[in-house]
């Protein structure tokens, strides 16, 4: 997603876009459309007929409607781009890690329910994750977190 700094002596001049948060939509005038019409996380790109949309995703919805009204370029804050794949990956995430710490606990307990095969593939995920945390690498290669057996 592009994220421009804004001349607010000349916001007049700049093109109107939509961006949705939440239920609602807002239009923001900004130099060029805030998307780049390539996934923030997984590189797909409409440009390279590799996908054919992209969609914005708010990692936080931080401010009610009435702050977003009074400073529209705030719906432009925790915001990535998205192909539809990785877009329900962020929803996804975003739903866990809005829990209360005392509700996180029912993560792992459900967790712990899945079948084996399952269960192996999130240890695989949580490992990886620990691994890519440590740089907080935006691109990671799979091969880096397989073991040889």
């Amino acid at each position: 997603m592009r994220k421009i700094k804004i001349n607010k002596n000349k916001v007049k001049d700049y093109p109107t876009f939509t961006v949705g948060y939440g239920r609602e939509n807002f239009a923001i005038k900004y130099p060029v459309n805030p998307r780049e019409g390539v996934c923030d996380a997984c590189g797909k790109s409409i440009a390279e007929h590799q996908i054919t949309v992209t969609q914005l995703h708010h990692w936080v919805y931080q401010y009610k409607t009435a702050a977003i009204k009074k400073d529209p370029y705030k719906v432009l804050d925790n915001l990535v781009e998205f192909c539809f794949g990785c877009h329900k990956v962020g929803d996804s995430l975003r739903e866990i890690l809005y829990l209360k710490k005392e509700r996180l606990i029912t993560v792992i307990q459900v967790g712990l329910l899945m079948p084996t095969e399952m269960k192996e593939k999130l240890d695989w995920v949580a490992k990886a994750w620990l691994v890519a945390r440590k740089t907080d690498k935006k691109k990671v290669r799979l091969e880096e977190f397989i073991e040889d057996e």
